[in-house]
């Protein structure tokens, strides 16, 4: 399998599907230019000036950066790549609520992240002011999806977490952050495994039908 995807032309469409590559720098996407090429679609020619190569094994769908969180807006799939900025636990809570984030684990790793950016903005001076923080923040992204087994999961870890921390407010932030992007590798870990396991099953011409349950 090859570790790059390349946007290709379709004979049923106009135009070249493109990746809108903002935030790029953040998630390290390999973008390649080469040369200019055309072909002939009927009477009417198409032009790309180039070919974008992303890194498929690059690609986040819940990223940690400086504060801030940054999360793949799923509702722009799969005609365009497109991320969306988070800086307080209520855009989480927003992003979860208006299906910018699809997926029970991706829905669990980005509240846990909305736990991450309570406690990095807290202006809590005691571990107790920031644990209610905290439980402010849970409420809220808890109603975005009142069945989402995951979401409830990653939060109840994560505050279990901040509970457990020996320490100040600064101890108890950086063990939550951590916590957080634990949840959210241990989830693209699992995905890899599961991509593996698939990949001895499957022979090159093998039709594969995904669906949610």
């Amino acid at each position: 399998m090859p570790r790059a995807l390349q946007t290709i032309f379709s004979p049923f469409y106009n135009e070249m599907w493109e990746f809108n590559i903002e935030y790029a720098s953040i998630l390290h996407l390999q973008i390649s230019r080469l040369e200019q090429w055309s072909i002939w679609l009927g009477k009417k020619r198409l032009w790309s000036s180039a070919l974008k190569m992303v890194s498929f094994y690059d690609l986040r769908t819940v990223k940690w950066k400086r504060g801030a969180v940054y999360l793949i807006d799923q509702t722009e799939l799969p005609g365009r790549l497109r991320y969306v900025k988070c800086e307080d636990y209520e855009q989480v809570a927003e992003a979860i609520k208006n299906m910018l984030v699809r997926g029970a684990p991706a829905i669990g790793a980005a509240a846990a992240m909305g736990f991450a950016l309570t406690a990095y903005h807290s202006k809590a001076r005691t571990k107790r002011r920031l644990l209610e923080d905290l439980s402010v923040a849970r409420r809220v992204l808890q109603e975005t999806r009142p069945t989402g087994a995951n979401l409830f999961w990653a939060l109840s870890r994560v505050m279990k977490k901040a509970r457990s921390v020996e320490g100040d407010v600064e101890a108890v932030t950086k063990a939550v952050i951590r916590e957080a992007q634990r949840i959210a590798d241990e989830d693209v870990e699992a995905n890899h495994r599961i991509g593996r396991f698939g990949a001895d099953l499957l022979q090159d011409g093998d039709i594969v039908l995904t669906h949610c349950n």
